[in-house]
């Protein structure tokens, strides 16, 4: 282990033993995967050393490990702002990481992986999957840090806390519709309102009804704005959060930084294989305007299946380019010569202004395909 290396990083494997209660992972099949975090952008040069310190010395994942989103495509060198110095370090993070046993499935919803289920204790690092996890497939996951989530694949456990925890899965207050969300935009505006009350668990009535597009940006927004970790319509909460129309544009506009964009990003969380089916409906007949960019970003497995379907054809013959694997939000796109971004994920407007220095533009799909095609 590198000198260099930050403490809290070379003392990885001793983490999870410090609690007194430990549940073993069980490892049987990938429903009981880790998602560690593998972005370069995100743990630095101090996270590539540790991991090829790690896979250097013999040490191997106990169950089946997926990992998350790395900050670029590597089949389409530059596109996201990485430099040649970049691309070589991720690289070397993801070699690391397979020779760990880990398998590089490069997306932020593991679930879409393979069914998980139900009852399943796991250990993710990703927000948004951590409270779709727990919220509508009935698993159980803390939400792990990079550190902790690389330990847990390591030994094959995690410690039994938190929302591991059926008496810590109770809802902490309940959302009351005044008003439903009409699009995309306002479904992720809500999951953002809901974070920001400083909860865990939050009752929504009949939320698991609505489809995975939208509660894949509910999920995601909820965990971005705040620590909620759990969406659920039942239990009987203490307090309630009374929502309206005008609550839903407030959100909108404080994500908002810019009033037009160069670029439009979709697919934070990743895009399914019916949600590029669905853009490709939305663009027949249409092409990403002249000076204008569409990103679409999904996992390698929606990848291919949609160009075995020919739909990311359809796509990139309208102008989109797909990103594989990839992740607008730890992609290093400060390095690129446009100053705003589209997008309808909140969670997305939440962090691109931080990490990366762009102004946003927070809208619905519809919007963007109106707005950056002819």
């Amino acid at each position: 282990m590198h000198e260099s290396t930050p403490l809290c990083w070379r003392g990885i494997w001793r983490l999870p033993l410090n609690s007194h209660r430990v549940c073993s992972c069980k490892w049987k099949r990938l429903h009981n995967s880790v998602g560690a975090t593998v972005s370069y952008k995100n743990i630095g040069d101090a996270g590539r050393e540790l991991l090829k310190d790690l896979a250097e010395s013999g040490v191997r994942v106990k169950v089946p490990t997926t990992v998350n989103p790395a900050a670029i495509d590597l089949r389409k060198p530059g596109s996201l702002g990485d430099s040649p110095s970049f691309r070589e370090a991720q690289t070397e993070v993801l070699k690391s990481l397979q020779k760990m046993g880990a398998s590089l499935t490069l997306t932020c919803t593991p679930y879409t992986i393979s069914l998980t289920r139900p009852g399943a204790h796991v250990a993710w690092g990703e927000s948004s999957a951590v409270c779709f996890a727990n919220s509508f497939l009935e698993m159980y996951t803390n939400r792990e840090s990079g550190i902790t989530s690389i330990a847990a694949a390591i030994i094959g456990k995690t410690p039994e806390y938190g929302m591991h925890l059926d008496e810590n899965r109770k809802p902490e207050i309940e959302v009351e519709l005044r008003y439903k969300p009409q699009s995309d935009v306002e479904y992720a505006a809500l999951g953002y309102l809901i974070g920001s009350q400083d909860v865990q668990v939050a009752k929504l009535q009949a939320i698991e009804a609505l489809p995975w597009s939208t509660l894949k940006l509910i999920a995601s927004a909820a965990a971005a704005s705040g620590r909620v970790s759990m969406l659920t319509s039942r239990g009987a909460p203490p307090h309630s959060l009374s929502v309206t129309k005008q609550a839903l544009i407030e959100v909108i506009e404080a994500l908002s930084s810019a009033s037009e964009a160069e670029v439009a990003a979709i697919g934070c969380p990743h895009l399914t294989l019916p949600e590029l089916k669905q853009l490709a409906c939305m663009l027949r007949g249409r092409n990403v305007a002249r000076g204008r960019r569409i990103w679409a970003f999904t996992s390698p497995k929606a990848f291919a299946y949609s160009r075995e379907l020919g739909i990311l054809q359809l796509l990139e013959r309208a102008g989109v380019e797909v990103f594989s694997g990839a992740c607008p939000v730890v992609a290093p796109i400060e390095n690129l010569p446009f100053s705003s971004i589209a997008t309808n994920s909140a969670k997305a407007a939440h962090y691109i202004p931080s990490l990366s220095g762009k102004s946003v533009m927070l809208v619905s799909l519809k919007e963007i395909v109106q707005e950056f095609t002819s």
